[in-house]
């Protein structure tokens, strides 16, 4: 996932939702794990791109 970054989002831990599905329209056997939510720690700004590792919470 890419996201575009303000000054002031850099420094500190953020949490991202995700969700397939939300309208249960495509049947399976369970409907209770479309949604994953993740935290991501960015670091201060760095001077180049860098990648980020995320946990889940």
């Amino acid at each position: 996932m890419q996201v575009d970054l303000a000054t002031d989002d850099y420094g500190r831990s953020h949490r991202c939702t995700v969700t397939v599905d939300p309208n249960n329209e495509i049947a399976e056997e369970d409907e209770s794990n479309n949604v994953l939510s993740l935290r991501v720690s960015l670091p201060t700004r760095p001077k180049q791109a860098k990648d980020v590792f995320c946990t889940l919470i």
